[in-house]
């Protein structure tokens, strides 16, 4: 490890690029190192797409980073097979060693179905299981849930899926969480976890640097045609969904700008569908998304990382959903549906309310912004010592 007065190394595994909502996490535990260890730190990006960065470059396994998720995977259970991961992780690169502390970008891992994916155990298992191997502590932070709202567990009675959630917590030093729900089965499984809410709502601060200031007058929709990636069984009817955007749309552009915002191509298309005469934008840079969130004074999503960043700048939207990840916006404060149970008359009274209120809002939502941020230095603080 580096001495205390040296310039830090410190390691951020995440996923960046695709989605812009992706880098949105990333950016907020940016902002929490260079917070913890100064604007000088080295921040050290590990790709979760490309888990077998933590070897070498003349590795053998590095080869395997040519293979997309859902490929290779024969290979990749082989690695993670307990007869040989252990031995694979002592190969793992030394300039691991430098880093003080890593952190991973935790995401919805507590879901259905988890223990079959070999790219989440690579992710969640292996990647940790490598640094730690090197002496670097590790902290999964922000683990969410992600179980559809007609279907919540009380506890996690898949075998399977039960004994991968301890290893991923075993695997690490800390684990914090970002949902109520996911604190709940974190318990369940015997381990306890912090719930302070996601970093992309420290994110803030990197964008008010991005964006100049500007008056606060759109009012902002970002919308999926189910309400929200999935609808996960629970037949959602798109055309019912889309007609009540509509009808809110309608209400709304009588007394505001209104701005559709799409992370997706997809999402450009079925908001064109809701009202072709609303002005859609595409973001793809950061510096971009920051340009539309100065500008927005509410709104609605369907995303959780289009809510988020909204709040992190002390706008709060209205949060439609499918499934638990609503917690995540929940727990700081945000107003949140089940897709099935809005209508556009509800949805209108919700988002005045929080225009209404704006001014408390953007006041609540920076003193949460700045609590945060606080709690995760010491967090890091800690763990780095």
């Amino acid at each position: 490890m580096p001495a205390g007065n040296e310039r830090a190394v410190v390691g951020l595994l995440s996923h960046r690029g695709g989605n812009i909502g992706h880098d949105f996490m990333a950016l907020g535990v940016e902002e929490l190192m260079r917070r913890t260890f100064g604007e000088q730190c080295e921040i050290r990006h590990l790709e979760h797409h490309q888990p077998f960065e933590v070897y070498g470059r003349r590795h053998p396994l590095r080869i395997l980073n040519r293979y997309p998720h859902g490929r290779a995977n024969a290979a990749k259970r082989f690695v993670l097979s307990k007869a040989v991961a252990p031995n694979l992780v002592k190969t793992s690169s030394r300039a691991l060693e430098e880093l003080r502390l890593a952190v991973v970008c935790g995401g919805p891992a507590l879901h259905a179905g988890a223990a079959g994916s070999v790219d989440m155990g690579l992710m969640y298992l292996h990647m940790p299981h490598a640094l730690a191997h090197r002496g670097v502590p590790v902290a999964n932070i922000s683990v969410g849930s992600c179980y559809p709202l007609k279907r919540v567990p009380a506890e996690i009675t898949d075998a399977g899926d039960n004994a991968f959630f301890r290893s991923m917590f075993d695997a690490v030093r800390e684990t914090t969480v970002r949902d109520v729900l996911a604190q709940e089965l974190v318990s369940t499984l015997g381990s306890s976890a912090e719930l302070i809410p996601c970093p992309s709502l420290v994110a803030g601060y990197a964008f008010d640097r991005m964006a100049s200031p500007t008056e606060r007058r759109v009012v902002v929709i970002n919308a999926q045609s189910r309400g929200a990636n999935e609808d996960w069984g629970q037949n959602v009817d798109q055309e019912a969904w889309r007609s009540t955007l509509a009808q809110l749309v309608d209400r709304l552009k009588a007394r505001h700008e209104v701005l559709f915002v799409a992370h997706d191509s997809r999402e450009v298309a079925f908001l064109r569908t809701v009202d072709a005469a609303i002005p859609c934008e595409l973001p793809t840079t950061l510096s971009e998304y920051a340009a539309i969130l100065a500008r927005a004074k509410g709104g609605l999503t369907t995303r959780i990382h289009a809510a988020l960043p909204l709040a992190s700048v002390g706008c709060s939207p209205v949060v439609v959903g499918t499934d638990t990840r609503l917690g995540t916006p929940a727990a700081v404060g945000l107003a949140t549906h089940f897709v099935k149970d809005a209508d556009a008359e509800m949805l209108e009274a919700e988002i005045e309310d929080r225009l209404a209120r704006a001014s408390e809002e953007r006041d609540r939502l920076t003193a949460l912004r700045e609590a945060t941020a606080g709690r995760y230095e010491e967090l890091f603080q800690g763990l780095a010592s």
